[in-house]
């Protein structure tokens, strides 16, 4: 198990794997920046605009976002399930209970510091790509 999550703002399944790019998906973002190197992905602004959300949801150059859902379908089995009472707490609890390392919240991740700085370098390199355009 790599990730929990779950939306309440929507009846939508939110697909992270077949998702348009990672500036919308945290474990994307989480995901990519342990693969940056591996399979050659570019951190880049989500959006046009100095909007620091930008840079601190960034996601990868186009053809980047499709080799990290390439090798997510090659190597990830994911599903979802619908809940309609408890959400909140019953994520937490699986979290807390199944500690996926790409959560970064509501458990003591051994991980955390380490992913966290992968995608704090990740948002610095989209951040010289907006100054660059």
């Amino acid at each position: 198990m790599l990730y929990v999550g779950m939306t309440q703002s929507s009846k939508k399944v939110r697909d992270h794997v077949n998702c348009l790019h990672s500036g919308f998906s945290s474990p994307r973002r989480s995901l990519g920046a342990l693969l940056k190197e591996q399979i050659h992905l570019r951190p880049v602004p989500r959006a046009k605009g100095l909007s620091p959300t930008n840079t601190i949801n960034f996601r990868f150059a186009d053809e980047g976002e499709q080799k990290l859902t390439d090798w997510m379908k090659d190597h990830l089995t994911y599903s979802s399930c619908r809940l309609d009472k408890d959400i909140r707490k019953i994520e937490v609890q699986l979290i807390e209970d199944l500690r996926p390392p790409l959560n970064l919240t509501d458990w003591h991740n051994p991980q955390a510091a380490y992913l966290q700085a992968l995608r704090c370098a990740c948002r610095h390199q989209a951040s010289s790509e907006r100054r660059q355009r």
